[in-house]
């Protein structure tokens, strides 16, 4: 699939990806410390040829959903906004930070206790796996099997190779392959300019398996501002194909509707520290991060109330999990999915899927 990179690269020029990762690094150092206000869009499109013509995007499956990001690079907080309890959706609030994700509930749950969400060696978990936002802003590559993988750390540890440059826009190439079951390669190949914004990113899982399909996601950046002297991402669309589903085409729109830099904010400033006392936490496996290890309630001084250990066999039992995070994404994502195709709907559990069972 991927042969013309061995002859693209003995034929390129231009900028080394050392080279290419100073402009990068530069760029993110000047676009730290920032509070995003940004919307997210859902389209999908039938069609032989997927094109970036919203004319043609015919469906809405779900309504925009609004988030804040609080950057302190590499780490992040991610504020979920929206606050409609006739579509099934609070607030709830995420933080990406060295490696781990944590999660806590806007509200106690039905016994009066917050519910936490903890996977200690992820960061695309609960809200930061709803769609790519993380990716939009340089933080975290989609469904990336390394924590906190991005651009930058592509160009510097994954030894990608300038396969192309023309008009000030320079083309890597690099790959990941995760130990992973059933076995897969993810393949990038992005588009960075001169000023070390990445124009476009592509990347494709590839499994090692002829009979299972390869999934593709490309992501373009339509839009940008001046923000502190480096250009940032204004409106992102990302593109999602499936060979399941060839002729469906699903578009993540990301709007930023402010900006802010923050120099005053501090790595503390964007960790969510678990509070024992009187709240619930519920621990992830590391790899799956499908099912919960163990469900923990704690009274008013921090002591156990009720430990509840599950090892994947199946979810929480319901008074544990009350209003937990997890719960009230699953109501969101069930109301949201109303009208959309059938077609569409089984491409992204199809997606989202394979490659979930490949990394458990």
């Amino acid at each position: 699939m991927f042969t013309w990179v061995a002859f693209l690269l003995a034929t390129s020029a231009g900028l080394s990806a050392s080279e290419m990762a100073a402009l990068v690094r530069e760029r993110l150092e000047r676009l730290d410390r920032l509070v995003v206000e940004v919307t997210w869009e859902t389209y999908g499109m039938k069609g032989p040829a997927p094109l970036l013509d919203q004319s043609r995007w015919t469906h809405r499956p779900m309504r925009d959903l609004p988030f804040r990001l609080t950057i302190v690079r590499p780490n992040a907080l991610i504020e979920y906004l929206l606050d409609d309890p006739n579509f099934g959706a609070e607030p709830v609030t995420g933080s990406v930070f060295d490696g781990s994700y944590v999660e806590v509930s806007s509200r106690p749950n039905p016994s009066g206790r917050m519910v936490y969400m903890v996977h200690p060696c992820r960061v695309e978990a609960g809200v930061a796996s709803m769609g790519p936002l993380l990716q939009v802003f340089d933080l975290h590559l989609y469904e990336a099997a390394i924590p906190q993988l991005n651009i930058l750390r592509l160009l510097e540890e994954r030894e990608a190779v300038c396969i192309r440059a023309a008009g000030g826009v320079y083309t890597y190439a690099a790959s990941v392959r995760p130990e992973a079951e059933p076995a897969y390669t993810d393949y990038y190949e992005f588009d960075v300019n001169q000023r070390g914004t990445p124009l476009r990113v592509k990347s494709v899982l590839q499994p090692d398996d002829p009979e299972r399909p390869a999934f593709t996601r490309e992501q373009f950046v339509l839009v940008t501002r001046e923000v502190n002297g480096a250009e940032f991402p204004m409106e992102t669309v990302v593109r999602h194909t499936n060979q399941n589903v060839p002729n469906w085409h699903v578009f993540y729109v990301y709007r930023v509707t402010g900006v802010e830099v923050r120099d005053d904010l501090t790595p503390e400033d964007v960790r969510i520290g678990v509070e024992r006392r009187n709240g619930v936490v519920i621990e992830y496996r590391a790899l799956s991060g499908r099912e919960p290890d163990r469900v923990t309630e704690y009274d008013e001084s921090g002591q156990v109330i009720r430990c509840e250990e599950f090892y994947g066999i199946g979810p929480a039992p319901e008074e544990l999990l009350g209003n937990s995070p997890a719960r009230r994404r699953a109501i969101v994502v069930a109301a949201g999915g109303v009208g959309l195709l059938m077609a569409l709907g089984v491409w992204l559990l199809a997606g989202h899927s394979a490659r979930a069972r490949m990394r458990r």
